[in-house]
C-alpha cells in the first residue's frame, strides 16, 4: 500500500531527476543557501542555557566539543584560508590573554563548565606562543573547563616552533594528540607558498618530538599547490609513510584560497588522487578512505611508538567494555552533538539551538558579553532530528535507532512515525533489528524515501531555491578586474549550481574562465583579494539581486589601494572593476 506521501515524494524525486543522485541531505541541508543574521552574546548565550537544560532533562545528547582558536603564526601561509596573525606584537598577546581572562569564565558558566567531551587547541600555529604562554593557556581552560576522559584531546603545531618543552607542556596538560601540516616536501613549492623554511632535518625533528612525547600524530598535505610536479605529492606521501604516523589527511587545494583561486591547474578530483596514491598506500600499511573534501590514510599496523591516544582507547574498553569507543572531534560533526568554540571566525553549533560564527574580531579586542560579533542561522530540535535520519542515509544506507533514542531522549517512532510506517509498507526501507536501511539501489527511489523525513518547510525551500536562482537565472555578468598592468576577467552570477566556481558567498558567486600562467604571481594575489572583496560586499550589502551585486562591485570595487607582498607590484596600486565588453 503507497500512501498519497510517498506517491508525492517519488513524484518530486523523479522531477528532480539526476540531481537526486546526490541525495536528500546535499539537496535539502547541504547546498542550500542560508539565510544568516547578526547575533548578539546574550541570544547565543540563552541558546547554550536552553542546551543545558535539555541535555540534563536527557532530551538532548551532551556530546560537547571544545574548539579553542589560537590566532597568531610566525608566516602567514599564501594558501590559508584561516583567520590569524603573523609575528605578533607582545601587547597583542597581552591583550588576548586579558580577552581570554574574562571569555573562558563566561562560556564556562553557559555550559556549566562542561564536562567537554573532546578538546582542539587550532589556530593559527599554537606551539608560535613561549612555553610559558603555553602553560598560562592551557592552565585558564582545564581551570575553567572539566575534561571527560574517552575522548581526543588535540592540538596544533608546525615544524618550525615545536619543542621538547612545548610537546611537554601539552602531554602534562593532558592531550593525546597533536596534527601538523608539511603540505608538501618539494622545495620549490613549499618557497612558493611562503613556507620556505621547511626543511627535511626540521620536518625530520618535528617527528622526533612528537614520536618521543607520545603523541597520536596525523600529518596534513595539500594537493594542488602551485607549481606542483605531477608525482610531488606521491613522492610528499612516500616520504611521510616511512616516519609512520598514524593518520594521514590529504587536503585538495581550497580555489578560494589567496593562491588558488585562479592557479587550479594542478588540482585534481580527489578520486583520482586516491588512485595516484592507492598502491603505494596499500603497501605501506595504510588504508584509504575518500570523503568530500579530504582522503584520510589510517595506518593499519598502529604507530610503533608509543600513542598516548590508543592507551587512552584501551583503558576505555577496560574499564567501560570492549565496545567502548573514543569520541573524536569535529567541527562539523555527522553525529548529534554540540561544539563550543572560541576565537575570532570560530564556529560553534548548539544542538537544536543554532550554528553560528564569530566575526573576525582582533585578538585583542576587549571581551563584551552583550557584544553583536556573530552570524548564524537557528536550527531546531526538529530540524536536526531531521537531518540526522536523512543524514544516515544518505552517508551510511541505514539510521540506528538506538542511536537516535540516545541523542533526542525519544524513539524514532515518537518523532517520524508516519513517515516511518509509509516507507516501510511501500518497501523503500526495510528495518532489521535498530537499523532501519534503504532497500533500494535506485537513486530516486531512495531519494523519494529520504523526503518522508524532511520538513515540508525544507521542500519548498528548496522548490524556491530552485525556481528563483537555478531555473531563473538571468545568466552570469563578466567583470574585468585589475590594478595596474595586472588584469583578469571573472563572470558572476547568482545560484549555486556552477561546480567550477571559484568563490562563493551567499547566494552568488564567480567563475574565471581562464587560468593564468603558473609564473602570474601578482595575478593570483590580485585574484586573491578580490575574492575577499567579493565576500564582504555580499555580506556587507546583501544583495537582492545580481544586478544590484553588480553595481556594488563596480562602484565600491574601483580606487581601492592594495596591500599585498612588500615585493609585489600590487602593493600600493589602485584597483579598477569595469564591465567586460563583449565583442
Amino acid at each position: 500500500m503507497i500512501s498519497k506521501r510517498v506517491e508525492r515524494s517519488l513524484e518530486i524525486a523523479s522531477k528532480i531527476g539526476p540531481d537526486a543522485a546526490i541525495g536528500a541531505y546535499q539537496y535539502f541541508f547541504v547546498r542550500m543557501p542560508i539565510r544568516e543574521r547578526r547575533l548578539c552574546l546574550d541570544e547565543i548565550s540563552d541558546a547554550w542555557r536552553t542546551w543545558r537544560f535539555d541535555t540534563a532533562a536527557g532530551r538532548l545528547i551532551d556530546t560537547l566539543h571544545f574548539y579553542l582558536h589560537v590566532p597568531f603564526c610566525s608566516h602567514r601561509c599564501s594558501y590559508c584560508v584561516y583567520y590569524s596573525l603573523a609575528s605578533p606584537e607582545p601587547a597583542m598577546v597581552s591583550a588576548w590573554f586579558e580577552r581570554l581572562e574574562r571569555e573562558l569564565p563566561f562560556w564556562a558558566e553557559m555550559v556549566e563548565s562542561g564536562p567537554l567531551s573532546t578538546m582542539y587547541i587550532g589556530g593559527g600555529t599554537p606551539t608560535v606562543l613561549e612555553v610559558e604562554d603555553l602553560r598560562r593557556l592551557l592552565g585558564m581552560v582545564r581551570s575553567n573547563f572539566r575534561v571527560r576522559p574517552g575522548g581526543e584531546r588535540s592540538f596544533e603545531c608546525n615544524p618550525l616552533t615545536a619543542t621538547d618543552d612545548k610537546a611537554a607542556v601539552f602531554r602534562e596538560a593532558g592531550f593525546n594528540r597533536v596534527s601538523f601540516g608539511i603540505q608538501n616536501m618539494h622545495p620549490e613549492v613549499l618557497r612558493g607558498v611562503n613556507r620556505g623554511y621547511q626543511t627535511v632535518a626540521r620536518t625530520d625533528e618535528t617527528f622526533r618530538i612528537m614520536h618521543d612525547a607520545g603523541f597520536h600524530i596525523n600529518i596534513d598535505l595539500i594537493q594542488g599547490l602551485p607549481g606542483e610536479p605531477p608525482d610531488s605529492i606521491k613522492e610528499s606521501m612516500r616520504w611521510v609513510f616511512e616516519r609512520r604516523p598514524a593518520e594521514i589527511t590529504l587536503h585538495r587545494l581550497l580555489p578560494t584560497t589567496p593562491s588558488g583561486i585562479l592557479d587550479r591547474s594542478t588540482r585534481k578530483p580527489l578520486k583520482d588522487v586516491a588512485l595516484d596514491i592507492g598502491d603505494l598506500a596499500a603497501s605501506s600499511g595504510y588504508s584509504v578512505m575518500i570523503f568530500d573534501t579530504v582522503i584520510k590514510l589510517i595506518s593499519l599496523s598502529g604507530s610503533p611508538h608509543r600513542d598516548l591516544l590508543a592507551d587512552e582507547a584501551a583503558a576505555l574498553r577496560q574499564s567501560c567494555g570492549p565496545d567502548a569507543g573514543l569520541c573524536f572531534y569535529s567541527d562539523v560533526p555527522d553525529e548529534p552533538s554540540s561544539v563550543l568554540a572560541i576565537g575570532p571566525d570560530s564556529r560553534s553549533q548548539v544542538l537544536g539551538g543554532l550554528r553560528y560564527r564569530m566575526d573576525r574580531y582582533e585578538p585583542g579586542l576587549p571581551f563584551d558579553g552583550h557584544a553583536s560579533i556573530a552570524v548564524g542561522h537557528g536550527i531546531s530540535r526538529r530540524d536536526a532530528q531531521s537531518q540526522f535520519v536523512v543524514g544516515g542515509l544518505c552517508r551510511r544506507r541505514a539510521v540506528d535507532l538506538q542511536a537516535f533514542q540516545a541523542a533526542f531522549g525519544e524513539p524514532l517512532e515518537a518523532v517520524f512515525g508516519d513517515s516511518m510506517r509509509d516507507a516501510l509498507d511501500a518497501g523503500l526501507l526495510v528495518r532489521e533489528g535498530d537499523l532501519l536501511s534503504h532497500a533500494s539501489q535506485d537513486w530516486v527511489t531512495r531519494f523519494g524515501a529520504e523526503m518522508l523525513f524532511v520538513s515540508d518547510q525544507a521542500i519548498s525551500a528548496a522548490d524556491e531555491f530552485k525556481q528563483r536562482y537555478v531555473n531563473n537565472n538571468p545568466g552570469a555578468v563578466g567583470l574585468v578586474v585589475s590594478a595596474g598592468p595586472t588584469r583578469f576577467t571573472v563572470k558572476v552570477f547568482r545560484g549555486l549550481d556552477d561546480a567550477r566556481a571559484a568563490c562563493r558567498a551567499g547566494d552568488y558567486a564567480f567563475v574565471v574562465p581562464s587560468s593564468p600562467d603558473e609564473g602570474a604571481r601578482d595575478v593570483r594575489a590580485l585574484g586573491g583579494l578580490f575574492a575577499r572583496f567579493f565576500e564582504r560586499v555580499v555580506r556587507v550589502d546583501n544583495p537582492d539581486s545580481l544586478d544590484a551585486l553588480v553595481s556594488a562591485l563596480l562602484t565600491r570595487g574601483s580606487g581601492i589601494r592594495l596591500v599585498a607582498s612588500a615585493d609585489s607590484v600590487l602593493n600600493g596600486a589602485v584597483m579598477k572593476v569595469e564591465r567586460l565588453e563583449q565583442p
